[in-house]
């Protein structure tokens, strides 16, 4: 039970709803992004992290384009420079085309000799 965690009793009867759901429809999109969104709108970041974990090891690859802006939401909402970097560099293995995304996370948290290598790979 999610009880064990600090988060209020009702919430975590609902997440313990949504996990109940995947044991069987892992697969299902929907769920995993209702399922990830309502533990971002929670603010539980470290159980947010996780969900969103395991809704792209879950999904096969076409179906991740569905997780990922709820994920980069997530990780602008919250200043973890560390994660932050490792989940956009991920996700730049599914859209390079995106990769000004990451260069412009790179120049905010000071890191400009990998923006400034990404942008010349762009160029």
């Amino acid at each position: 039970s999610t009880q064990s965690t600090g988060e209020d009793p009702e919430m975590g009867r609902v997440i313990d709803c949504y996990e109940r759901a995947l044991v069987f429809l892992h697969k299902m999109p929907r769920i995993w992004m209702d399922y990830c969104q309502f533990v971002v709108d929670l603010n539980y970041v470290t159980k947010a992290r996780h969900t969103l974990d395991r809704a792209l090891r879950s999904l096969p690859i076409t179906q991740h384009g569905r997780i990922w802006p709820i994920y980069l939401e997530f990780i602008k909402k919250h200043n973890i420079k560390e994660q932050a970097l490792r989940v956009y560099r991920r996700y730049l293995q599914l859209a390079p085309d995106d990769a000004e995304i990451l260069i412009d996370f790179l120049i905010s948290v000071d890191h400009l000799d990998e923006a400034a290598l990404l942008l010349t790979k762009c160029l």
